[in-house]
């Protein structure tokens, strides 16, 4: 780019006091004044601001415009100086930062020798006052904002988010304007979504500029509260992407709270048994002590480098105040789920989602089955497929097989021989569903893609009431309900308890009820879809319908369940193949909110808070030897102990009891009283387990394949 025309957003509301400054320093850019212009997007100010900015708009050689917002907060300011600008290239600068001179030039340079979507630069804080520059250190500090790179990174790389921003303006029909929902972390959404779309975010020390901070502990406080509630926002909307530094500050409120319980524990403790008292103290005391030790240590330092001593007094206080005010907002805004419709939909560029064709008459169906190893159950499954009531000349059906060792490819061959419809084998050397699924799209010659499985036997209408379904309903994906089978008695009682609303919660394809929902087991797609939402992500290798059908929706899609579309699923005949399945579905749940967030449903939450309620009364249980025996009224509290361990693990008994009473009758035997919760215990525990671990062991940011951004392209 040759010196392109420039436009620079500045969102502001009541700025009077740094207004002059900010936009002063923006009026003196060594950029060519020809090719630049300053939208002054104004909220709606009640002060002196819009005065200002009109006298200094007559006094200079800039084109000035000033914008009404009446919205008032930032989001709906960028997006209407979006659309209002003229510039090639998008600047933003607040109304609290003063630019450099050469800010506008470095932003334009490295736009152009990074070639990512957005550039940014340090956010180096200052103040007018010692509490705010202490301010301004505090959080510049590592210690104080973790590894938010924009705030102390020397040398350009690519990063999750920038301060401020630099776009080519058609960056915004790619990846669509800012979310005018977010009050808070718009930029953070924004760099975010643009990363999940397969954008790039790039930082240059180059581009400097100074924000001044909050001059005082009780902004800093609501500042801070705010930035760690509307994190969580974006944690629902885009997903754990997250770094680790965002579950610091929640964390170290956590603990601060259970120091505090554990600490009075020890006060009642010390006078009728000192030792152990002393003893729970100093557990008690641990963690606020590393705190205080760690945040002395980066005030001293920080003393050095300011050479102002004064600044160990105030740093550890102003430590305090930004992270529990930023764990308190986080823990807050996670008790708070917002509703999926409080977010703008993820659309592909600025296009809103497109009709979907319409279907006439008996449209031609591929029916994809990924298989592997599948010898005791595929015959059923292309048995049923072989003899459904669509017309056989209309539908074929594409075995991936993901290299059998079994006899499974053989019997698909030999059933392939004597088909009335069209089979065709292909290989999947990667083994998993996700890439057997792309590669039956890409070889599919349907207008509409059928998802079967070789441990599944469909019903004699499957397909006619997929389509049916397909043609009257608004949806893109349409799926139906799953019944258990077994080839013997622990199979079926597997296959009960894994279909009950207390096993697996209220998943829609254990439903009953028809209407939209957010995932279906198997789908029955138009093959134009996956142009539209992209193929299945083959960093999944399960829950990838999940994935898809979640993606699905980020997109603005929509998924249908009809209760008349039916199958049968053949159940794990074992435990450990039963604990296996159900770990490894908690495990990729977890990949799943990395990557498209926590829209899952509380059902999935479930069974990890299961298994931090039964370790946190093993914890408890632990505790129990200390409490001494010399005194009656600690016998009481010992006995008051052991009760409290046992509550939470006898409830649960209790409603697994309860469970197994009301599945009595389906199982018609009075061992299942004994089967069922065992097998509700196995179920919860391992899907708990694999989620937990699965929540802690973050993947790489580029282990996902970016959503789609128009028709299907990245």
């Amino acid at each position: 780019m040759a010196q392109p025309s420039v436009s620079v957003i500045m969102p502001v509301r009541n700025e009077e006091a740094f207004i002059e400054r900010s936009l002063g320093a923006m009026l003196r850019q060594d950029y060519p004044h020809d090719r630049l212009e300053i939208l002054v997007v104004d909220g709606m100010s009640t002060d002196q601001t819009r005065k200002i900015v009109r006298e200094m708009a007559d006094q200079s050689d800039v084109r000035v415009r000033v914008i009404d917002n009446p919205a008032r907060i930032v989001p709906p300011a960028m997006n209407v100086g979006i659309r209002a600008a003229q510039g090639d290239v998008i600047v933003r600068m607040d109304g609290h930062t003063i630019a450099e001179p050469d800010y506008v030039s470095a932003c334009v340079q490295s736009l152009e020798e990074s070639a990512a979507d957005n550039v940014g630069g340090r956010m180096d804080c200052v103040g007018d006052t010692l509490l705010g520059k202490a301010i301004g250190a505090a959080t510049s500090h590592p210690f104080g904002i973790g590894n938010a790179k924009f705030h102390y990174a020397r040398e350009a790389q690519e990063v999750d988010t920038v301060y401020l921003g630099c776009w080519r303006k058609d960056a915004f029909d790619r990846f669509g304007e800012f979310d005018e929902y977010f009050l808070r972390t718009q930029d953070s959404e924004f760099n975010y979504r643009t990363r999940m779309l397969g954008g790039r975010v790039w930082l240059d020390p180059r581009i400097k500029s100074a924000y001044y901070n909050r001059a005082s502990l009780t902004k800093l406080a609501k500042q801070y509260y705010q930035y760690g509630f509307w994190k969580t926002r974006l944690m629902f909307k885009l997903g754990g992407r997250l770094q680790l530094r965002h579950f610091a500050a929640p964390a170290f409120v956590c603990s601060l709270v259970i120091s505090l319980i554990l600490l009075i524990c020890s006060g009642f403790l010390v006078f009728s048994h000192w030792a152990s008292g002393l003893f729970l103290g100093g557990v008690a005391l641990f963690v606020p002590a590393l705190y205080v030790i760690a945040a002395l240590s980066a005030s001293i330092k920080i003393c050095f480098q300011e050479k102002d001593y004064r600044y160990v007094f105030l740093l550890p206080l102003v430590f305090f105040v930004l992270h529990v005010s930023w764990g308190l907002g986080f823990l807050n805004g996670v008790l708070i789920r917002p509703q999926p419709d409080h977010f703008q939909p993820l659309r592909l560029g600025s296009h809103p989602r497109a009709t979907p064709r319409a279907l006439r008459g008996d449209p031609f169906i591929s029916v994809v089955m990924p298989v592997r190893n599948e010898q005791a159950y595929i015959r059923e499954s292309l048995h049923a497929l072989f003899n459904q009531d669509y017309p056989r000349d209309r539908y074929e059906i594409i075995v991936a097989d993901g290299m059998s060792t079994d006899a499974t490819t053989a019997i698909v061959t030999e059933m392939a021989a004597a088909s009335p419809v069209p089979v065709i084998l292909l290989n999947n050397p990667k083994k998993h569903a996700a890439s057997a699924l792309n590669a039956g799209i890409k070889a599919a010659r349907g207008e509409v893609i059928l998802r079967m499985d070789g441990h599944v036997v469909a019903a004699a209408d499957y397909l006619r009431t997929s389509v049916d379904t397909l043609k009257t309903i608004d949806a893109d994906n349409v799926g139906g309900v799953v019944e258990y089978t077994g080839s013997n008695w622990l199979a079926r009682l597997i296959g009960l308890a894994v279909s009950s609303t207390f096993g697996c919660g209220g998943a829609p394809a254990r439903s009953r009820r028809q209407g939209y929902v957010d995932t279906v087991s198997f789908g029955c797609w138009r093959k134009e879809a996956f142009q539209t939402f992209g193929l299945f992500d083959e960093f999944f290798s399960k829950t990838q319908d999940s994935e898809f059908n979640y993606r699905t929706r980020l997109l603005g899609g929509k998924v249908w369940l009809n209760p008349a579309i039916k199958s049968h699923y053949f159940s794990r005949p074992s435990l450990i193949g039963l604990a296996r399945q159900y770990f490894k579905y908690g495990y990729w749940k977890s990949r799943l909110v990395f990557k498209l967030g926590w829209r899952l449903s509380p059902r999935h939450f479930a069974p990890p808070l299961l298994v931090t309620g039964l370790a946190g009364c093993l914890g408890g249980a632990a505790l129990i030897p200390l409490l001494p025996q010399c005194c009656a009224f600690w016998v009481t509290v010992r006995h008051f102990m052991v009760c409290a361990v046992l509550f939470f693990p006898a409830v649960y008994f209790l409603f697994c009891l309860l469970a197994a009473a009301a599945l009595l009758r389906k199982s018609k035997h009075l061992a299942s009283l004994v089967v069922l919760p065992v097998l509700y215990l196995i179920i919860h525990l391992n899907w708990g387990f694999g989620f937990i671990l699965g929540f802690f062991i973050p993947p790489p940011p580029d282990a996902f394949m970016p959503l789609p951004t128009e028709n299907g392209n990245r």
